[in-house]
C-alpha cells in the first residue's frame, strides 16, 4: 500500500503491519492493539486511518499507531471473520470483502452490505479495484470477475483465471490487469471479452 507520500504500508502473514518509511521502519502488533498478526490487506483514507484486514481476525481501523478491531452488530461482519480486500475509494469510502459478503463503510458506518449476490453465495471477494467511472472491479476466490456500478453488479462473461484472483489494477486507458493465484496474468477491458495472456502476446 502506498500510504502517506514517502511511506510505504506492508502486509505480512506472520510479522504484523510494517510501515516503512526511507530511514524507519514501524512494525505495528498486540501493543497498538492489532492482536490477529495475518495481515491480508491494508487501505489508507484521507484522513490518515489505516484499514487493515486479516485473516481470521476480522477488519481493524489504526489512527495514530492505534488499533481496534471494527464489528458492527447486525452488519454480518463477526471480528474472527476473513478479511481479503480492503479498498479506500476516492469518495472516502472503504470497501472490503470479508468472509461473508461485501461491504461499504463510511467513517467506520457500513452504508451497504451485499450478502446474497449469486456469484457471491459460494466465494468471497479476494481484490478490489476502483476504476475511472466511479465503478468497482471485484475478483473472487473462485475466479470470477465483476464490475459494480450504480448499484449494479455485472459479471464479466469469460473465465479470467484457474484460481483464486488476488489483485487488480486498472490503468488510464480502462485495461484491467488481473492477478491470480495459478492463473498467471491477465488483461482485460470493459465491454469486451476477450481475455489477454502470454499465450496470446502479453510478455
Amino acid at each position: 500500500l502506498p500510504a502517506r507520500p514517502g511511506h510505504l504500508c506492508v502486509g505480512t502473514r506472520t510479522g504484523n503491519l510494517d510501515r516503512l518509511s526511507r530511514r524507519r521502519l514501524i512494525t505495528y502488533g498486540v501493543a497498538q492493539g492489532l492482536t490477529n498478526d495475518y495481515t491480508r490487506s491494508v487501505a489508507e483514507t484521507p484522513d490518515g486511518a489505516l484499514w487493515v484486514g486479516t485473516i481470521g481476525g476480522g477488519l481493524y481501523r489504526g489512527v495514530d499507531g492505534v488499533f481496534a478491531p471494527t464489528a458492527d452488530e447486525g452488519s454480518g461482519v463477526p471480528r474472527h471473520a476473513f478479511v481479503d480486500a480492503v479498498l479506500a475509494t476516492r469518495d472516502g469510502s472503504v470497501w472490503y470483502g470479508a468472509s461473508s459478503g461485501l461491504f461499504r463503510a463510511v467513517a467506520g458506518e457500513i452504508k451497504d452490505r451485499y450478502l446474497n449476490e449469486p456469484w457471491l453465495r459460494s466465494d468471497i471477494a479476494t481484490a478490489l479495484c476502483e476504476d475511472g467511472e466511479g465503478g468497482l472491479w471485484i475478483g473472487t476466490s473462485g475466479s470470477r470477475l465483476v464490475h459494480f456500478k450504480a448499484g449494479k453488479f455485472t459479471q464479466f462473461p469469460r473465465r479470467v483465471a484457474r484460481g483464486t484472483i488476488t489483485s487488480l489494477a486498472q490503468q488510464s486507458d480502462g485495461s484491467l490487469w488481473v492477478g491470480s493465484d495459478g492463473g498467471g496474468l491477465k488483461r482485460v477491458r470493459l465491454g469486451d471479452t476477450e481475455v489477454y495472456s502470454a499465450t496470446n502476446g502479453l510478455i
